[in-house]
């Protein structure tokens, strides 16, 4: 197995590839990101953004909520929140996770339905959570996966891993899978927690888990390689080496893997083989995961710069530059591609799938 010659360093702009090499050395703190994360219902977008959780109305680009009335920068909310039945979850990086109920939520003055504090201060979450069955799983930067009633909050099982984990973890229903830095993939049993059977990936993994409806897992590691997990017979079925690393989980589409790495590369790959399909220059980073817009994908990249792809990668039909980088992983509502620009004149903004700018976003602030 190939081990990276390079030294992990940061991605320009990010405070989290510098911590990483503290991390995996031993001798630093845990890592975070500062750049916002958006998700979305189909209807609202939902933006967590330094020390607010931000409701927008897409269609209007004006807010509908946000929480706390007054920001603690010291408790960020920086991962993109889960939102399913009616509810909106979000970490922060204060270890502390709350539930929404968007059912009755007074937005003049917004407050969770429930918060779960009982490991305050003792670590970040730095991943997202998601919603299996009834209960909302998150994994920690202080080594542990909690899993907790998504109607009430109340703790019902926790993991403990061997490092930090940074990542959102995926499941089939049955089965909670998450990747650590620890090197390891772990799969544990969604209603009790215990662990069913884990991996050695060969190296650290904090990007996201891309799961198939048969089954298989896709995650890159920050060895450089790109891998396929076959659940079923718990092993790996193929490794690709890259030329970077990727840090977001890549797009499944129709037995293609889409995704980006530090080395400027966008790749293609044929999801069950882990063949080369297709390698484009995207220009510089790419640290989001593309995102589905009409028979074909935005990219987004550390420059700025955003372009739609064909879905066989032969030809960019537009390509849009903001100022700022464009770190997060865009969302797509009705037809348009928000996306937020870190350090930019504007932290929201839209293209349609043609690639014209929608101007609305541009008078919108948040604070």
């Amino acid at each position: 197995m190939r081990t990276n010659s390079k030294s992990m360093k940061v991605v320009l702009g990010l405070v989290l590839l510098t911590m990483a090499a503290l991390l995996l050395s031993g001798c630093g703190p845990v890592p975070v990101n500062n750049y916002a994360g958006l998700s979305s219902d189909g209807t609202t977008l939902y933006v967590a953004d330094q020390a607010y959780l931000f409701a927008i109305d897409p269609g209007l680009g004006t807010v509908s909520w946000k929480y706390p009335e007054k920001g603690d920068i010291a408790n960020a909310m920086f991962a993109a929140p889960a939102v399913a039945n009616g509810w909106v979850y979000v970490g922060t990086y204060k270890n502390e996770l709350y539930g929404f109920r968007l059912e009755g939520l007074d937005k003049a003055k917004p407050v969770p339905t429930w918060s779960y504090k009982e490991q305050s201060g003792k670590g970040k979450f730095i991943g997202s959570p998601v919603v299996v069955g009834d209960l909302v799983v998150i994994a920690s930067a202080d080594g542990n996966v909690y899993a907790l009633e998504a109607a009430t909050g109340v703790l019902k099982w926790s993991f403990e891993g061997r490092n930090a984990f940074w990542s959102t973890p995926a499941s089939d229903g049955k089965a909670v899978y998450v990747t650590g830095m620890d090197h390891y993939l772990y799969a544990l049993d969604a209603a009790k927690g215990a662990k069913l059977w884990e991996i050695d990936l060969g190296g650290p993994a904090l990007g996201n888990l891309a799961l198939s409806a048969n089954g298989m897992l896709y995650t890159g590691t920050l060895n450089g390689e790109m891998l396929a997990v076959k659940t079923a017979d718990k092993k790996i079925v193929w490794r690709k080496e890259l030329a970077g690393n990727t840090w977001a989980a890549p797009l499944l589409l129709e037995n293609k893997l889409y995704f980006g790495t530090d080395q400027s590369k966008l790749y293609i790959l044929d999801a069950l083989e882990g063949s080369e399909i297709k390698v484009v220059d995207a220009g510089a980073s790419v640290i989001a995961a593309p995102v589905y817009t009409q028979d074909a994908i935005v990219v987004v990249n550390e420059k700025g710069d955003a372009f739609s792809l064909s879905l066989d990668g032969s030809s960019k039909a537009w390509t849009r530059s903001v100022k700022g980088k464009l770190y997060s992983t865009p969302v797509v509502i009705g037809q348009q591609v928000i996306f937020s620009a870190f350090q930019g004149d504007h932290i929201l903004g839209a293209y349609d799938f043609n690639g014209n700018s929608d101007s609305k976003w541009n008078s919108l602030t948040l604070k």
